[in-house]
């Protein structure tokens, strides 16, 4: 059920299925290698590296997902870029910021990434401390309703996305807000079987809610206050594979969480996998940067998280096999009459 790993800049490029040519090439890089891009990028990797700037605005559509007193809060949506589009996946991701700010277009290209593997991805914003005055547990609220719209809206403007294959992705508060949306059992959809979510993905998170997290008190002070809104507390045996990681060096975020947390799903039997970060703070690649090291990091994350959801997608069945395995069932059904 476990799978850990300290990771170097090109550690989990080697684990992707890139070649053995590029696997046997990336064993001689050191940890400040040549220019990332032209050597090991794919070419979704090129197509999201050669926007000179790319936002939340650029996405394909943008919807209002719910009205609130401080402001709407939108969700911007992207499209897959390969067929076919009918019952593709679907990843929400939620940006960081601690709850006090960020926006959504900190996760655009990746957003485009994804839709270029053929994934429909969400992106929300959501209400903000320095913004609208408000607290995590709005945020959360806000995360929640922004799930319930990807729910609820399964076809519109013909994007028909797979409610039974939903990720939940994030990076610091925006992890705390994906595993609390699918954790806390206030999404209608998933409290009655209308959708699932089948794998999360967390950057840096925010796994305890309790004073002595990262929220030191913001969610509450007791356990009945505080225990719905932390993944620490929420986290159960059926929980969905989880992919997250976290760097060794990081003071927002102690390490000492992360490998409570990874101990918490050891114990439960969750199917997880950790990717420790030798050298590095509080960003293990969840945002593209154009910088060599921060590129580096960006397309370790993005590998990493391919890699685990296209292993999580292969033990689904395919929405044309499940009917046909609900046929086969009936068939028998009326033999037996």
């Amino acid at each position: 059920m476990t799978n850990m790993a300290t990771q170097t800049p090109f550690t989990s490029i080697l684990k992707t299925t890139l070649g053995a040519a590029m696997m046997l090439a990336a064993c001689t890089i050191t940890t400040t290698p040549t220019h990332a891009l032209s050597k090991y990028a794919n070419d979704r990797i090129k197509e999201v590296a050669s926007h000179t700037s790319y936002y939340a605005a650029n996405a394909d559509k943008r919807y209002t997902y719910a009205t609130r007193p401080e402001r709407d809060l939108e969700v911007f949506v992207w499209t897959p870029r390969t067929a076919p589009r009918e019952d593709a996946p679907v990843i929400v991701m939620y940006h960081g910021g601690g709850w006090n700010g960020g926006t959504p277009s900190a996760f655009a290209r990746s957003a485009l990434y994804f839709a270029l593997s053929g994934y429909y991805v969400v992106t929300p914003n959501y209400r903000v401390k320095n913004t609208d005055g408000t607290t995590p547990i709005d945020a959360v609220h806000d995360a929640e309703a922004a799930l319930q719209w990807v729910i609820d809206n399964q076809g519109v403007d013909g994007m028909d996305w797979d409610n039974q294959r939903i990720a939940l992705y994030g990076s610091s508060a925006g992890s705390h807000l994906a595993m609390t949306t699918g954790l806390g059992g206030r999404v209608a959809g998933l409290n009655n079987g209308d959708a699932n979510v089948f794998a999360y993905a967390a950057f840096n998170s925010v796994y305890d809610g309790s004073p002595n997290g990262y929220g030191k008190g913001r969610l509450g002070n007791t356990i009945e206050e505080y225990g719905p809104y932390s993944p620490l507390h929420l986290a159960h045996k059926d929980m969905d594979p989880i992919i997250f990681t976290h760097g060794e060096k990081d003071t927002t975020v102690p390490y000492s969480k992360a490998l409570e947390f990874d101990q918490r799903l050891e114990d439960l039997g969750v199917e997880k996998e950790f990717l420790s970060y030798a050298n590095y703070g509080h960003n293990t690649g969840p945002y593209y940067s154009s910088s060599e090291g921060g590129q580096t990091a960006w397309m370790q994350g993005v590998y990493n998280v391919e890699d685990f959801l296209g292993k999580q997608l292969t033990a689904i069945p395919e929405p044309s096999s499940l009917a046909l395995l609900s046929m086969t069932m009936l068939t028998l059904i009326r033999r037996k009459k």
